[in-house]
Protein backbone atom coordinates (compact mmCIF):
# COMPACT_ATOMS: atom_id res chain seq x y z
CA UNK A 1 0.00 0.00 0.00
CA UNK A 2 0.85 3.71 -1.23
CA UNK A 3 0.07 6.83 1.26
CA UNK A 4 0.21 9.91 -0.36
CA UNK A 5 -1.06 13.38 1.56
CA UNK A 6 -1.85 16.64 0.89
CA UNK A 7 -2.59 19.57 3.99
CA UNK A 8 -4.39 21.81 3.22
CA UNK A 9 -4.90 23.34 6.51
CA UNK A 10 -4.02 22.08 9.94
CA UNK A 11 -6.83 19.97 10.16
CA UNK A 12 -7.68 19.20 6.66
CA UNK A 13 -5.84 17.27 4.38
CA UNK A 14 -6.38 15.02 1.47
CA UNK A 15 -5.14 11.29 1.90
CA UNK A 16 -5.06 8.93 -0.94
CA UNK A 17 -4.37 5.39 -0.84
CA UNK A 18 -3.22 3.17 -3.33
CA UNK A 19 -3.24 -0.51 -3.79
CA UNK A 20 -1.79 -3.04 -6.18
CA UNK A 21 -4.14 -3.99 -9.07
CA UNK A 22 -7.11 -1.54 -7.25
CA UNK A 23 -8.13 2.12 -8.18
CA UNK A 24 -7.28 3.82 -5.09
CA UNK A 25 -9.17 5.52 -1.98
CA UNK A 26 -8.95 9.21 -1.72
CA UNK A 27 -10.91 10.86 0.96
CA UNK A 28 -10.75 14.58 2.25
CA UNK A 29 -10.07 14.23 6.34
CA UNK A 30 -11.11 16.97 8.53
CA UNK A 31 -11.02 17.68 12.02
CA UNK A 32 -13.03 19.84 13.63
CA UNK A 33 -11.62 20.66 17.03
CA UNK A 34 -13.92 21.35 20.02
CA UNK A 35 -13.41 24.82 22.07
CA UNK A 36 -15.06 22.80 25.45
CA UNK A 37 -12.82 20.52 26.59
CA UNK A 38 -16.07 19.21 27.83
CA UNK A 39 -16.65 17.66 24.12
CA UNK A 40 -14.76 15.52 21.89
CA UNK A 41 -13.27 16.85 18.32
CA UNK A 42 -15.55 15.90 15.53
CA UNK A 43 -13.36 13.64 13.11
CA UNK A 44 -15.18 13.43 9.38
CA UNK A 45 -13.82 11.66 6.41
CA UNK A 46 -15.91 11.54 3.09
CA UNK A 47 -14.62 9.77 0.22
CA UNK A 48 -13.88 11.37 -2.75
CA UNK A 49 -14.68 9.33 -6.38
CA UNK A 50 -13.09 8.98 -9.60
CA UNK A 51 -15.79 11.44 -11.46
CA UNK A 52 -16.11 13.87 -8.38
CA UNK A 53 -12.37 14.56 -8.68
CA UNK A 54 -12.57 15.02 -11.96
CA UNK A 55 -15.63 17.81 -11.81
CA UNK A 56 -13.13 19.24 -8.99
CA UNK A 57 -10.49 19.81 -11.42
CA UNK A 58 -12.19 21.26 -13.81
CA UNK A 59 -13.74 24.03 -11.74
CA UNK A 60 -10.50 24.63 -10.59
CA UNK A 61 -8.94 24.55 -13.77
CA UNK A 62 -11.77 27.42 -15.00
CA UNK A 63 -11.82 29.51 -11.67
CA UNK A 64 -7.91 30.22 -12.00
CA UNK A 65 -8.09 30.72 -15.18
CA UNK A 66 -10.78 33.91 -14.94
Amino acid sequence: MDEKELSLTSSCKLTAYAYENIPPDVYLEYTEYSPDTWYENTETEVTIEKEKAIEIIEFLTKAFSL
